[in-house]
């Protein structure tokens, strides 16, 4: 198994860390859903949710589903955020996020899930959001990832409000 991780960690730094220039096209798609967080009229966190496509799927479940349940178990999914998801954090998870027009700075990624539904890996996570308190008349979210290797799409089916 140390060796599936050392390869799931060199595979993931290559996604990550890849010249511009050796990318011409998506290699990962990732279906997006994400819904603001509201306490006291204020946007908290923004809940996300991301489906992978089948084939980056089936390399991690490959790599991460130790036990080949096909379900991660909670160790498994430590596995999971330790070795292909904190590191997205140099990059704010691919993540921008604008309410009422205006930019603001995120912050640490929480409450962190990984799971397989119908044969793609999907993530859960809180992106906390560093926004002034008041009233919110609009959050925008968007995923983008400049060197084109991730491309992200908003998913059919939204998050229960």
């Amino acid at each position: 198994m140390q060796v599936k991780k050392v390869v799931a960690i060199a595979v993931f730094s290559a996604i990550v860390c890849a010249p511009v220039s050796l990318l011409a096209h998506p290699h990962v798609w990732i279906q997006y859903d994400a819904q603001a967080r509201l306490i006291d009229g204020g946007v908290s966190s923004v809940l996300v949710r991301w489906t992978f496509d089948e084939l980056f799927s089936k390399t991690l479940i490959k790599d991460m589903d130790e036990n080949g349940d096909l379900e991660f178990q909670p160790e498994e999914v430590a596995i999971v955020y330790e070795y292909a998801f904190i590191g997205l954090e140099q990059s704010s998870f691919f993540a921008n996020v604008w309410i009422g027009g205006d930019s603001v700075a995120l912050g640490d990624a929480e409450r962190f899930d990984a799971s397989i539904v119908d044969g793609a890996v999907v993530y859960e996570f809180d992106l906390l959001v560093d926004a002034p308190p008041g009233r919110v008349s609009q959050v925008d979210v968007a995923f983008v990832d400049l060197t084109n290797f991730i491309a992200f799409g908003p998913v059919a089916n939204r998050l229960p409000e």
